[in-house]
């Protein structure tokens, strides 16, 4: 992504965040805390349908994200049945 678009001297800038590679997620907030462990907030915006994703108390920073992305798909796919 270029900021700001268009600019001649514009400057490229990457995410490394796996979380954009979602179609449609749109903000999160990450943490760990020894009480809550690790903890992930997703929202995503898709076809027209809001979607929040709420973990916390994960041991792992792997498993919070494993857990969280498997919600949303499920989200996805659940919505579609109806």
């Amino acid at each position: 992504m270029k900021l700001p678009k268009g600019h001649k001297r514009a400057v490229t800038v990457y995410n490394t965040n796996p979380w954009v590679s979602i179609r449609g997620v749109n903000g999160l907030k990450s943490g760990y805390t020894i009480n809550a462990g690790w903890c992930l907030i997703t929202t995503c915006n898709r076809d027209g349908h809001f979607y929040i994703s709420i973990v916390t108390g994960c041991k792992t920073k792997a498993t919070r994200n494993s857990f969280s992305r498997s919600l949303l798909l499920w989200g996805f796919k659940a919505l579609n049945k109806f």
